[in-house]
Formats: structure tokens, sequence, C-alpha cells
């Protein structure tokens, strides 16, 4: 029933949205439909994305191409390439082998475990510059990580370790400058509009201790607190290891190739999307025998694939009807902004960038928020750099799911219940807003900027 009245509701308030006499009314009645179903899950995921589909292209708000453009994005052939690499990796058993060479120094606590896991996604986020590479490489590690503990999936721990892999790899990112795409789309578009340019050095000084380290630290505090349970390492048999199979060597070798050429695409310039798609095709090949020839319909989750269409759709569009650029055109306008930089003001501004997310998802945001931080910064007192440097807090806390990629594909990979999602999203959320903001203002003070 509570479902049915979610449904209820936020059709209604679509409805009344639709009403407003002004141009962009129907792309943001349609926008607020889409992200309050997902948000509430009021319907199965791929059910709102595909009526979302219907809807925008009926209603002649975007052509198809720009509704169903996610099909053709990097990110959404990331998550599909990520399911089927996951899938060998866990068919030819080299999670496992990997999870028993992994050091078990910090397997006696809950807390040990998360801290590792959150730990070695921290160093991806060095190694690789793709969240959706790291997810994709950390959590069939993760998941066979936990079963080996004894915590069988849709357990509690489960889905701690779960979350603490794709969250270690994601919002942590945010204070490294090539280590995810609304980085780099920030930087493009600073120096594009503002003449500055971003250097490695000084992003990482000014965002990685808070807003990557802190953070970090503060992810490992929230799932130990909302997924704690002992581990129980007797349940993962103790055994001698197997000698390597043709099988595991051969993905072994692939894996390796994908991070060299994830690591070095400042070089070569390939996408990561078609590195992991030429991994994928590796693995699917008949003869390599990495997994069964059925995997594709019964292992790989089509609902996420779905479902991340749909997100990385509604981006587009939002831009494409200018919702995006009204939304936070208004949000400048009524935001109650004081006399001077103050710490309210760049509470207020983080603030801004935090709920244009909400509609934009992470990778719009940089594209809305940039061209309006002249304004930003003449209304609220704030530095240009500190407005520009305050959308990495956006993109570093996500409320809702949908907003992140990565995110998607956990939740199709390790089939993650969606309340609890939210549940450890929301309180990161809250934490982020109450402690981590203020932090970054501070520190940001104490650099000059």
């Amino acid at each position: 029933m509570s479902e049915k009245w979610a449904a209820g509701a936020i059709t209604a308030l679509s409805i009344g949205v639709a009403l407003f006499p002004v141009d962009w009314a129907l792309a943001a009645a349609i926008t607020v439909w889409a992200v309050g179903m997902w948000a509430t899950n009021a319907w199965p995921p791929q059910v709102t994305t595909l009526a979302f589909f219907l809807i925008v292209i009926l209603a002649g708000v975007a052509p198809p191409s720009v509704v169903l453009s996610g099909f053709e994005s990097s990110a959404w052939w990331l998550i599909f390439t990520g399911l089927i690499v996951g899938v060998a990796v866990t068919r030819t058993g080299l999670a496992e082998r990997i999870v028993a060479r992994m050091s078990t120094a910090a397997t006696r606590s809950y807390a040990g475990i998360v801290a590792t896991i959150v730990l070695i996604g921290l160093v991806l986020t060095f190694l690789i510059p793709s969240s959706m590479g790291r997810t994709v490489m950390l959590m069939p590690i993760a998941l066979a990580f936990a079963e080996r503990l004894g915590y069988p999936a849709g357990s509690r721990g489960h889905t701690g370790i779960a979350m603490a892999a794709v969250l270690g790899v994601y919002l942590p990112s945010a204070g490294v400058l090539p280590a995810n795409l609304p980085n780099v789309i920030l930087a493009a578009a600073a120096e594009s509009l503002y003449q500055r340019n971003m250097s490695y050095a000084e992003y990482l000084l000014l965002n990685f201790p808070v807003i990557g380290a802190l953070k970090a630290l503060l992810l490992v505090g929230v799932v130990v607190a909302l997924f704690h349970q002992a581990p129980r390492p007797a349940a993962a048999s103790v055994r001698k290891a197997a000698p390597w199979t043709p099988q595991e060597r051969l993905l072994a070798i692939v894996l390796a190739l994908s991070v060299g050429l994830w690591m070095t695409d400042f070089v070569h310039r390939i996408s990561p999307a078609w590195v992991g798609l030429a991994a994928a095709v590796v693995c699917l090949l008949p003869f390599a025998r990495l997994m069964p020839a059925d995997a594709l319909n019964k292992d790989i989750s089509w609902v996420a694939l779905i479902h991340a269409a749909g997100v990385i759709g509604l981006g587009a569009v939002v831009a494409h009807s200018g919702l995006g650029e009204v939304l936070g055109r208004w949000l400048v306008l009524v935001a109650p902004f004081d006399q001077g930089g103050s710490l309210w003001n760049f509470w207020l501004v983080s603030t801004i960038g935090t709920l244009i997310c909400l509609v934009t998802t992470t990778t719009g945001l940089p594209a809305v928020m940039t061209p309006l931080s002249g304004v930003l910064a003449e209304a609220s007192g704030l530095s240009l750099d500190m407005v520009l440097m305050s959308q990495t807090i956006g993109f570093s806390n996500l409320l809702f799911a949908y907003e992140g990629a990565p995110l998607v594909f956990a939740i199709g990979y390790a089939r993650l219940p969606m309340v609890q999602v939210t549940k450890v999203l929301l309180v990161l959320g809250a934490a982020t807003i109450a402690l981590l903001t203020p932090l970054t203002y501070a520190w940001w003070r104490l650099l000059g900027l």
C-alpha cells in the first residue's frame, strides 16, 4: 500500500508541476516523476525507466536520440562490460584466489574488514581513472571476500561490504582530478569559461584531505554502524591453494592488460569503456571458456542496464530542455546569502550543488553549475575558485543511488536492497553536510583559497 501511495503522490505532484505556465514545465514534471519514482522505488526501476522513455518521446520534450543517449554513452558500456567481467572473475575462481591471498590481519573485526575494502578502493582511485572500471574490478573480489568470511548473500555483513566496495571507489574519488568524469568536466569547463587551469597537485591538495581521506573514514564508520556483523572465518573452508587453471591465467592477463590501459589512457586516448568492451569480448569467446555460453541470459542483470540508461538519459533530457540552467538560476535567486564569504554562504553553495545533482546526476552538475559560478561568487561573497571547487562536495554527496552509475551497477550485480542503499547514502549525506562541509571550508581558508 505504501508503494501505491508513493506512486500516487509523486504522479499528483508531477501533474501539478506540469500545469505551471512556463515553457519548461512539462520537462520539469517528467523529471520530478522519474526522480521521485526512482528515489522511492515505488515502481521497479526498469518499469519507471521504460515509462520515462515513452513519456518523454510521446510528449515531445526531447527527441529519441537524446532520451535514449544513455545506451550510447561510455558509462553504460562500462556497466555492461563490468557485469560480464564480474561474472567471469567469479565463475573462473579468480576472485576466490585473490581473496585467499589477501591479508587476514584485518579480518578479526567487521571494522577491519570494511576498512580494508575501502582502503583498497582508495588505492585504486590513484591507479584507474574510471570509477566504473574500479567498481568492476573490486566488486567481485569484495563479494567473494564476504562469502569467505561467513557473510552469505543477503546478510547484513554482506550488504555492508558491498556498499563499502562501491562507495569506497566512488565517493572519495571526487578528491583526485582524473579519477572520475565529473572532475574532468569541471576542470575543462573552468578552463573554458574562466581560464582557470587546475593542476593535479593543486586539485589533490585542496580536495583529497577532506573530501577524499576523511570521506573514506566517514564511510567506514557509517557502514560499520549500520551493518556490523561479527565475521565467521570458520564458515570459509581453509584449504591449500590449487594450481592455477588456464582460465584463471588468461583472465588474469586480460585484467592486467585492462588495468594497464586504464592507467595510461592519457597516452593512448582509448576510452575506458572500449577497453572494458574488449575484455568482455575475450570473456565471451567460446574457446576461452571463461564463462558459460548462457551467462548473458542467466547471470547478467538487464534491470541494472535499463536503469542505468534511464539515469544517463535523464541528464541528457534535463540539459536538452534547459531545465538544469533554470533550476540553477532559481536556486541562486532563492538562496538566503549573508553579506560576505561566510561559512553559511559556503554551505548554501555546496547544498545547491547537491540539490542540482538530484536532477542532473553527478555528470550533469558541472555543466549546469560551472556557468553559474560567477553569479554565485558575486552573490555569496566567496571567491570564484571556492565556488567552482564546491562542486566536488556535490560529486561526493549522493543522496540516492540513481545519481551515480557505479551504484546502479553495484545494485544490479550484488542484488543490494534499495532501502539499505538509500539509508547509507542519506546518513552519509547528512554527515557530509554537517561535518565535512565546514571542515572543507576551514581547510580551504587555511590554504588561502
